[in-house]
């Protein structure tokens, strides 16, 4: 639907003239009728008759005729009212704009995008509304609209209002008929965007801290045993590229429990939500490392995963070894 509100639906259709003719003739000869109970005879009376029976069914086809006027009048304001009540309170940003971008129409929505009271817009440029740095992209976006087609033009532009804070829009455009005029649909996304950019920075933190982290963080599918996610700390002490280590299973790098054990711990960490136990890891060149395994399940996208962290031990082992042995010598 077009966002404009001079256009409402059309009402239906009234008589034809042939139809009022005939129900006025109708009424008039039933009144007639009703009157004298039978036909005129011939002569001057009877001619004078049928002049005044034509007056009256001329008249009663001026009342019919006024009759369906007012029923049409009445439609069309009742559409009309309809239309602009859709159009006023939409809950998106309705503009009407000509080929240099000067306001026409605006509906309620729109006063509060641009933060301005509606009738102060006819006559504006849009783009005082639009921030500095999007002139130049609502400029190609209104000669895009201008040059029709059949792909809707479409942008995100940033809107800076005087004492309002800056909003962002995301903006459709239809070329009105007669190419003199583009409809504009506007919808806030402000808030959208704000949380995008929150949750960007969010995931920025993660990843800093991810990154920076000196245990192995991983995320396993418990399924295929894949690592799906991980840190740099999982694959690069084991002498792995992320590719390579993207690439490869649990089976590849465990090396004291088999690969029907593994699927053993996994149940159970499916099972009781939680596991931690020892193992040993094998590195690209062949070397063994001493691991401590913690892992926890997470239902993730439809699927069953596993949080799997795991600290190297090696240095802690060999030293608790010498201990042992000096021990034992003495």
């Amino acid at each position: 639907m077009k966002p404009h509100p001079n256009k409402p639906a059309s009402p239906r259709r009234g008589k034809s003239p042939g139809k009022l003719r005939r129900d006025a003739e109708a009424r008039v000869g039933e009144a007639t009728a009703a009157v004298s109970g039978q036909k005129p005879e011939a002569g001057p009376e009877a001619e004078n008759q049928r002049l005044v029976q034509e007056l009256q069914i001329h008249q009663v086809e001026l009342q019919q005729q006024n009759e369906e006027l007012r029923r049409l009048q009445a439609a069309l304001e009742a559409s009309a009212a309809r239309y602009t009540e859709l159009y006023d309170f939409a809950p998106v940003g309705y503009f009407t704009l000509d080929s240099g971008g000067v306001i026409s129409q605006a509906n309620l929505a729109g006063e509060r995008l641009l933060g301005c009271e509606r009738g102060r817009l006819p006559g504006r440029r849009f783009g005082i509304y639009v921030a500095k740095a999007d002139h130049a992209a609502f400029k190609a976006f209104l000669a895009q609209a201008f040059r029709g087609g059949a792909t809707l033009p479409a942008c995100d532009l940033e809107l800076a209002s005087e004492g309002q804070p800056p909003r962002v829009a995301h903006f459709t455009a239809t070329l009105a008929p007669g190419g003199q005029e583009c409809y504009l649909v506007a919808l806030d996304i402000t808030e959208r965007r704000r949380v995008q950019e929150a949750l960007r920075e969010r995931e920025q933190i993660l990843s800093n801290i991810l990154g920076q982290a000196v245990d192995a963080i991983t995320l396993l599918d418990s399924r295929t045993g894949r690592f799906v996610e991980f840190n740099p700390a999982a694959h690069e002490p084991l002498g792995y590229t992320r590719e390579e280590f993207a690439a490869l299973t649990v089976v590849d790098i465990e090396v004291r429990y088999s690969p029907e054990q593994i699927q053993e711990n996994l149940e159970v960490m499916r099972q009781q939500g939680y596991i931690v136990f020892e193992t040993q890891h094998r590195c690209r060149d062949g070397q063994v490392r001493d691991v401590r395994v913690s892992g926890s399940a997470l239902h993730l996208e439809g699927r069953d995963c596993m949080v799997v962290l795991w600290s190297d031990i090696t240095e802690r082992k060999r030293t608790e070894a010498m201990l042992r042995a000096r021990e034992a010598h003495y």
